[in-house]
């Protein structure tokens, strides 16, 4: 797994802009800062970034799609993510998701991260999604 860590804070600080170390937001042009939530000091746990964006999900049981849904994202992870679904979801079926990136590549083109994990826990009306696989894509122009 550590190829997933890398790879993910990999994009978090390619994207950086400015002296502050910022990544820039897509067409608002606000800034985002990764910030570390410390919940342990063992120094190998995930950072931590905390990212408000769009998630569409599918629950999926067999291969058959039990339903779909939005949510927004919480916080991101190398492993996880936390995220507040429309409506409760429950813990342990395996799930695709699919989150707007708020940072753009060449700050022109938008992407998409592509999840499919499974979700770990709910609680107080969020959601987490453990990460098996993942990979960006470029989104579609709208």
């Amino acid at each position: 797994m550590a190829r997933t860590e890398c790879s993910l804070y990999y994009l978090f600080t390619i994207l950086r802009t400015g002296s502050a170390g910022s990544v820039r937001l897509g067409a608002t042009g606000e800034t985002l800062l990764p910030k570390r939530q410390d919940t342990c000091s063992d120094l190998s746990a995930d950072r931590r970034y905390q990212v408000s964006a769009s998630l569409e999900y599918k629950l999926i049981r067999r291969r058959k799609i039990l339903s779909a849904g939005r949510g927004m994202t919480f916080s991101i992870s190398s492993s996880e993510i936390v995220f507040k679904p429309d409506d409760p979801i429950p813990a342990g079926l395996k799930i695709e998701a699919s989150v707007e990136w708020p940072a753009r590549l060449d700050n022109r083109i938008a992407l998409r991260l592509h999840i499919e994990g499974e979700t770990a826990k709910t609680k107080s009306g969020y959601a987490i999604i453990k990460i098996l696989r993942y990979e960006f894509r470029t989104a579609r122009a709208r």
